[in-house]
């Protein structure tokens, strides 16, 4: 069954996140550790029989509150359509502006979730969230154990004995190191491969 992209506008059914598998971030360049991380929790929804949803923002936060120094590695559209072929059930994608990034972590949680508590979340270990990024995995793990959901924090993939991540890719690209930039993306001659 294909991947489904589906906006988090009016109407929306919330009901998608309950008892699913989730996991949330912006994912831009959908690079190498992006993709061990949903790889992860395809493989959770699997064993657990459950549906597993990408959880990501229509815009990356930066392109809000950093915009001088914003350095996408791809548009919102291509990374959309690039996490739609990864696996997963359906791509949820949150409308992202200020007022929702003006919520506390709570409220934040509170706004995704609704009354349908998905079965388990998976993040990076640095995931940070709410306004002002107060949020982090502890205070998600807090939430968690209230709802009854269950947290997966995950070390970042490591490449080469640095961890993957998109600044990394940013600052090979910035040195023109187009080579290791990509390897790092998971392009080789024009094509993605796999994990």
């Amino acid at each position: 069954m294909p991947c489904s992209i589906v906006n988090a506008h009016c109407p929306f059914d919330y009901a998608l996140f309950g008892g699913a598998v989730c996991v949330m971030g912006v994912f831009d360049g959908v690079h190498l550790g992006h993709r061990y991380l949903i790889d992860q929790a395809i493989q959770d929804a699997k064993e657990n029989d459950s549906r597993c949803v990408i959880v990501t923002f229509s815009v990356d936060p930066d392109e809000l509150f950093n915009k001088q120094g914003l350095h996408k590695l791809e548009t919102n559209a291509q990374r959309l359509n690039k996490l739609a072929t990864l696996g997963a059930d359906s791509v949820a994608v949150l409308p992202f502006d200020e007022e929702f990034a003006s919520q506390n972590p709570m409220q934040f949680l509170q706004r995704i979730f609704r009354k349908f508590p998905p079965k388990s979340i998976h993040v990076g270990k640095d995931f940070r969230f709410g306004a002002n990024a107060e949020g982090d995995v502890g205070l998600l793990q807090e939430w968690g154990n209230g709802k009854g959901v269950r947290i997966v924090p995950h070390e970042l993939l490591q490449v080469d004995g640095e961890a993957v991540s998109a600044t990394r890719i940013r600052h090979l690209l910035e040195q023109g190191n187009n080579t290791q930039a990509n390897k790092l993306l998971g392009v080789t001659i024009g094509k993605l491969s796999t994990v």
